[in-house]
């Protein structure tokens, strides 16, 4: 149906039926606006192949609540937001191509933005796309190729390099924060997150994560990171002390006066000077292959580190064994020699 005019407000509006339904909207500034409200509405309503991305996004996020956690939506809406509207948020669905994706990309590498940003944002526009796929006739629409990237080699530290780092910290919560990633295995958040009262004896209760860019609190990146660390003894010592020193503390209270991931960058920075370059998270990855290295079962590791499956353990961590095939190869030998020396007893 047209769009009318409205005399008496001197503005726009459409009045259609849609589903067996009438549907009236008012106050649109021009015809076009109108006429561009009642097509949108049957594209979303009636599952046809004429809805916009736009519309189709806010389909999709209004799905997606209740199923992501807050910082993951706020980070998909970021993204939308930041790159993908100015783009494509206005074209329909099914006139998305390749060379629009490339456009936006190519824009971002020009800003300085990089290939793994521009894989996020095109992951965010295929997420929403399959997800659309179930509801309107957009299965014509390919899934779209992000660029080939190679992971960068991380850095750890064995406990001799980490000691040296250490021992030229001069404030004690930061000594103590730093000695909890390395010989915890803890993601930066959850230390964040970290109460008073997640502290009893020995044991470290991980509940929560703390996003610094969204400022919330929330639950743990999977399930199976809710956990209870156990703390070295010496490490132990050191938590209870830096409790002792808060006045008054309250099991509420944050374990650390600090909540800027970033401090850690700059204590990194500022005192690894002779040491390979590490970031908070390496240290996470230092513990687990400092336990590895030293033969500690991999489901232990796994289950320390608050992974889902020790699947997930042993492909992130694989280069940590590549060191033990001569071991391997010597406890062969060893074995043989072994079964050699008893056969020959048996013999005489």
């Amino acid at each position: 149906m047209p769009a009318y005019k409205d005399l008496e407000r001197n503005t726009w509006y459409c009045s259609f039926y849609c589903l067996g339904k009438k549907k009236v909207k008012r106050g649109f500034k021009t015809k076009k606006a109108a006429k561009e409200y009642e097509d949108q509405y049957k594209a979303k309503k009636e599952g046809t192949s004429d809805i916009k991305f736009h519309i189709l996004w806010d389909e999709y996020m209004k799905d997606c609540e209740g199923v992501f956690k807050e910082s993951t939506l706020i980070g998909k809406q970021y993204y939308y937001n930041q790159f993908i509207h100015a783009y494509i948020g206005n074209m329909k669905v099914i006139d998305i191509e390749a060379i629009d994706i490339k456009t936006m990309t190519d824009n971002m590498i020009e800003e300085g933005r990089s290939k793994k940003t521009c894989n996020r944002v095109i992951a965010q526009i295929n997420a929403c796309i399959r997800w659309g796929k179930e509801y309107y006739n957009i299965k014509s629409v390919e899934k779209f190729k992000g660029f080939r990237t190679t992971v960068d080699k991380r850095n750890i530290w064995t406990p001799e390099q980490f000691d040296i780092f250490l021992s030229r910290i001069d404030n004690f919560e930061y000594y103590v924060a730093f000695s909890m990633l390395f010989w915890l295995g803890l993601r930066d958040g959850e230390l964040l997150a970290l109460t008073v009262g997640d502290v009893k004896g020995s044991i470290i209760t991980i509940t929560k994560t703390y996003s610094y860019i969204h400022r919330i609190t929330s639950t743990p990146k999977t399930n199976s990171s809710t956990r209870d660390v156990t703390m070295p003894e010496f490490l132990a010592e050191m938590v209870h002390k830096l409790i002792d020193m808060k006045y008054k503390p309250d099991p509420s209270d944050r374990l650390l006066s600090f909540d800027n991931p970033s401090n850690f960058r700059y204590y990194l920075d500022r005192y690894s000077y002779g040491l390979p370059k590490v970031t908070a998270h390496d240290l996470r990855h230092s513990h687990a292959s400092y336990l590895l290295k030293n033969n500690i079962d991999l489901v232990s590791v796994s289950k320390r580190l608050g992974h889902s499956n020790p699947a997930i353990t042993l492909k992130v961590y694989a280069h940590a064994y590549q060191n033990h095939d001569m071991e391997v190869a010597q406890a062969i030998n060893d074995l043989k020699k072994e079964s050699d020396k008893e056969l020959k007893n048996k013999k005489y």
